[in-house]
C-alpha cells in the first residue's frame, strides 16, 4: 500500500511514503501538507478502505485501479462499500495485457460505470494503460469505451 502526495498539494509529485505496519505508524496528512491517496496496486480495495478508516482523516482517501482490481478478483461489493473514500479511479481493460479498452471490454466498464455512479463517485478518472504501436487505433478505441465514464 502506498500513500502519496496528489499533483494538486504536493509541492513535488514524487514524494512517497510506504506504509508497511500501519498498527504501529501515525500518519497525520496535515503536517504534510498533502492530500493522501491509498493505491491498491497490490492490495483490495477493502483494505484501502480499512486503512483509510483507520486513519480517520478526511485528507486520506483511495485510488481504485481497474486493471488490478479485476487482476485481484476484487467484486464489485467492496467498491460498493467504499463510501466517501474513493478519491480517483484508473482504467484500462480487465487482462493481464493491461492495454487500453476496447468494444470486447464495454460490458464490464459499464458496470464499472454504473457502480461509480451508484455510489456517487464524480471525481478524476484516468486511463492508465499500455498503447500499441498504433497509437491513433488505441485512441479511437480508447475513447469510445471511456465516453462511458464521462456520460
Amino acid at each position: 500500500m502506498t500513500l502519496y502526495a496528489g499533483p494538486d498539494k504536493a509541492t513535488q509529485n514524487t514524494l512517497q511514503f510506504a506504509v508497511k505496519n500501519i498498527g504501529t505508524q501515525t500518519v497525520s496528512a496535515n503536517s504534510y501538507n498533502f492530500t493522501t491517496q491509498l493505491v491498491n496496486e497490490n492490495n483490495t480495495v477493502a483494505e484501502g478502505v480499512s486503512l483509510c478508516n483507520l486513519l480517520s482523516h478526511e485528507a486520506v482517501g483511495m485510488l481504485v485501479d481497474f486493471f488490478h482490481f479485476h487482476m485481484n478478483g476484487e467484486t464489485l461489493d467492496s467498491l460498493k462499500n467504499s463510501g466517501n473514500k474513493l478519491l480517483h479511479a484508473h482504467i484500462a481493460r480487465p487482462n493481464a495485457d493491461r492495454r487500453v479498452p476496447i468494444e470486447a471490454d464495454r460490458e464490464i466498464c459499464k458496470q464499472w460505470v454504473d457502480t461509480l455512479r451508484e455510489i456517487g463517485y464524480d471525481q478524476r478518472i484516468t486511463l492508465e494503460a499500455i498503447f500499441a504501436e498504433d497509437l491513433e487505433a488505441d485512441i479511437q478505441n480508447a475513447s469510445a469505451i471511456m465516453d462511458m465514464f464521462r456520460t
